[in-house]
């Protein structure tokens, strides 16, 4: 399940490490265009809203750490849930 295309780095080609990143947290995204203004909302990709604040199931994405060149990948198309994070964990 995880992407066998993101197994080196795209900047220095190390290794990534893969692991998970929460989904009941937001992800931040800011466009530059909207940096630029004074007053601006964040985009939360994972759609976390109110789960980041109450009781909810644990859910992940899968992702990608280079801890030479600290760059890290979130993919966020597609959640899984504890057991299936477990699962993936006993494979890596």
């Amino acid at each position: 399940m995880f992407n066998d295309k993101l197994s080196s780095c795209p900047v220095c080609e190390g290794r990534m490490e893969k692991g998970f990143s929460v989904r009941n947290h937001g992800l931040s995204w800011i466009t530059p265009e909207k940096m630029k203004q004074f007053a601006f909302i964040d985009e939360d990709l994972n759609g976390a809203g109110l789960k980041q604040y109450l009781p909810a199931k644990a859910a992940y994405d899968l992702s990608y750490h280079c801890p030479n060149c600290k760059i890290y990948i979130v993919d966020y198309s597609k959640s899984v849930s504890r057991a299936e994070a477990h699962a993936l964990a006993e494979v890596v």
